[in-house]
């Protein structure tokens, strides 16, 4: 019997991963409509699964970020990948984006069309059998909702869709943009309101107020529109226009079809500021991806979600509204000894409740942890926020840590933060960054130390995620979880010199908070496997 090679599939690869060649083929035999959950730990080439099915049939991928579409999927794999327009110049009218084609409701009457980068493009990606698009334009765009019935839809970072699909779902209008875009006056709903003489319907309320508002939108964006060509300036106004119209009509569309479940707040106190100050708006939000999800993304082909955090699979399938799913587990394609995530015992609970002695003791234990490996080592911290970065870098500089420990500055993205860490590195030996927004999103390859300060439970001091934690303290748990494994995942990225092959120490991951413990259910298996007593 001929063995089967990566090669079979398309794949650049010699030899087949843990679990690679099973959850290919499970990938390949799923039926018509078909839902399928797979949790593939880092290093396991969850990617490949969907290169595969390109190889055989054809497939669009879907992954949070531009960078995964070019690095992970186009530059691995093969994949052709697509960006919005606003990433493509007009070749009618240099200088200006795709965006404000006057000739996009019919753009075939162009007379630069056959030079359009965008739509030369999306020829190239409607055509190929292996096409990676990010949730943004997949969401927003037409025609990847047409196609996605024909293919394989592969839902990569599957963990982020119930607040991604939330957030599409959304709306947020403050009393600047009601004045900048003359829009009416915001009536008075609650969600919650109720009368001792009849009953409020805030969705009706909401509806009705968002109709109006969208006429009124829609009047101003047309006429930003025509004065936008050309005009940078005016092009952002006009692009934060059309995200808004785009964001109601979306808000708009959830309430119609799927009235149940809805945070809603308006009125002169309806946005909460810091410091809790109140200030007038419009805030209308899904507590549940359940109702949502399905209408975008469960369009009729088989469909994957897969993660390296999926944790409970009910969890997320409830979360989502899918009824019906086959669950994969891909085993880690690395020991749990090669892997450990260190813990103290007795950690204290870290929390609003935390005393002096407790914020002293973990910075003892963080102490203890780093002078435990290379003082050459750098790495990152995590924390939850601002201020507890500059109280934890207070206290670890008190234990005579001030030469290395760096915080990022708080008013640059975080873009700009890793260039100025990057920086830091050089100049600092062994520098440690204490960062509040570093859990997600980044690839710490050159960095030895990942420790979480803080187990990330979602922020509960707006009314929206209170209101969301009391709808589902499950859901709130497995969001904590999910952002904890992140965090710790920002310095193993898959490569053999990320683990302790041989018993060879070459990282430091650990969890300084007892909190961890409320959430283990929620965890996968080979997280959990990693956990180990410091």
């Amino acid at each position: 019997m001929k063995k089967i090679l990566p090669s079979d599939f398309g794949l650049p690869h010699d030899t087949w991963r843990t679990g690679q060649l099973p959850t290919i083929q499970k990938v390949l035999g799923m039926g018509e409509s078909e839902t399928m959950i797979i949790h593939a730990a880092t290093g396991s080439g969850k990617t490949s699964f969907a290169a595969a099915v390109g190889h055989e049939k054809r497939v669009i991928a879907l992954s949070h970020t531009k960078t995964l579409q070019k690095e992970n999927y186009a530059g691995t794999y093969n994949f052709e990948f697509l960006f919005g327009k606003g990433n493509y110049e007009c070749a009618l009218h240099s200088g200006t984006s795709a965006q404000f084609c006057e000739h996009k409701t019919s753009p075939r009457k162009c007379p630069s069309y056959g030079a359009c980068r965008y739509y030369i493009e999306r020829k190239k990606v409607r055509e190929a059998d292996k096409a990676a698009l990010n949730y943004a334009y997949f969401m927003t765009a037409k025609w990847p909702r047409l196609d996605a019935p024909a293919r394989h839809l592969v839902l990569d970072e599957a963990h982020l869709l119930p607040d991604l699909v939330l957030e599409q779902s959304s709306i947020t209008i403050t009393e600047e943009d009601r004045r900048k875009y003359e829009l009416p006056p915001f009536p008075v709903i609650s969600s919650k309101s109720v009368s001792m003489l009849y009953k409020f319907d805030p969705i009706a309320d909401a509806k009705k107020w968002l109709i109006a508002a969208r006429a009124k939108l829609r009047a101003h964006t047309a006429q930003l529109e025509l004065r936008a060509r050309g005009d940078r300036k005016l092009q952002k106004e006009y692009s934060k226009a059309e995200s808004l119209l785009f964001r109601m009509t979306g808000t708009l569309d959830g309430l119609k079809t799927t009235p149940d479940d809805w945070f809603i707040r308006s009125g002169p106190t309806a946005r909460e500021l810091r410091f809790k100050k109140r200030a007038p708006g419009f805030v209308c939000k899904p507590l549940t991806a359940r109702h949502h999800f399905k209408g975008k993304f469960l369009l009729g082909g088989p469909t994957v979600l897969m993660s390296a955090t999926i944790g409970d699979f009910g969890t997320l399938a409830e979360e989502l509204g899918i009824e019906k799913y086959t669950s994969v587990r891909v085993p880690s394609v690395w020991q749990p000894a090669t892997r450990p995530v260190y813990y103290f015992e007795d950690a204290p609970t870290i929390g609003r409740k935390t005393t002096e002695s407790g914020w002293d003791e973990q910075a003892d234990l963080i102490k203890k942890m780093l002078h435990s490996v290379p003082r050459s080592w750098s790495g990152v911290i995590h924390t939850t926020s601002k201020k507890q970065a500059r109280d934890l870098a207070g206290r670890l500089a008190n234990n005579g840590l001030s030469e290395r420990i760096w915080i990022p500055p708080i008013t640059s993205s975080t873009d700009r933060q890793l260039e100025l860490w990057e920086r830091e590195k050089a100049r600092t030996r062994g520098a440690l960054a204490i960062a509040w927004g570093w859990w997600v999103g980044m690839d710490l390859t050159e960095e030895k130390i990942c420790i979480c300060a803080k187990t990330p439970f979602p922020f509960i001091g707006s009314d929206y995620t209170r209101a969301r934690m009391r709808y589902s303290g499950k859901m709130y748990r497995q969001r904590a979880a999910w952002q904890l494994q992140q965090g710790c995942g920002r310095t193993r990225r898959g490569r053999p010199q990320d683990y302790d092959i041989g018993g060879v120490k070459r990282g430091l991951v650990a969890v300084v908070d007892g909190a961890w413990k409320q959430i283990r259910k929620y965890m996968d298996t080979d997280f959990l496997e990693s956990m180990t007593a410091f």
